[in-house]
């Protein structure tokens, strides 16, 4: 029995694998993992439930992974969970105290210019202002945010964004702008 755990496991782990290299995570099996201990528990929940990386059977439908998450909404959380992996590079390289790389910390800054809107005087380290964004936003919120300000990704027009998401470009408007205002407040707040 436990053989046949373990075998389901090493399988599950390889079409993980697999599955991320389809949307441009080509990192070796012991970084992707490392990554996975870093993003937020919901989001690494997500993830093995869904890929059966605990030994598990892997859930091909989303109905099935809400059953296991005792949750209706498991595939925009599912969603998330990737932007999440893909974002955990960045946070790892802040974490480990590393210079992350020149794009990011170039579209943090110009999220940042966005955010205060030139009307307050605050300083915010890289490290906290990924904070805020990682764990304060809703994640439509968060994905509408990274994709728009290259968080992990290219930068992306209203419309691309607004394709991707099966959005108007108005609604995609409103979420950055709601995301900007909730990154705004905890900003004033923890300052």
């Amino acid at each position: 029995m436990q053989n046949n755990v373990k075998a389901t496991q090493i399988k599950n782990k390889e079409n993980f694998l697999r599955h991320l290299k389809k949307i441009g995570i080509n990192e070796n099996e012991e970084t992707i993992f490392r990554w996975l201990e870093i993003i937020p528990g919901v989001s690494k929940k997500v993830i093995v439930l869904r890929w059966g990386l605990d030994g598990s059977e892997y859930c091909s439908k989303f109905e099935e992974l809400n059953l296991k998450m005792k949750q209706k909404n498991s595939r925009e959380i599912y969603k998330q969970a990737e932007v999440n992996l893909k974002l955990a590079k960045y946070v790892e390289m802040i974490i480990d105290n590393s210079t992350y790389d020149y794009i990011i910390a170039a579209n943090l800054g110009k999220l940042l210019v966005r955010i205060m809107n030139n009307k307050y005087c605050y300083c915010i380290q890289g490290e906290d202002l990924l904070n805020i964004i990682f764990y304060n936003l809703k994640p439509y919120e968060y994905q509408v945010i990274c994709m728009k300000f290259g968080l992990g990704e290219s930068i992306k027009t209203y419309e691309e964004i607004a394709n991707k998401m099966k959005l108007t470009v108005n609604k995609v408007d409103k979420i950055e702008k709601t995301a900007i205002n909730k990154i705004r407040n905890c900003i004033i707040y923890s300052n």
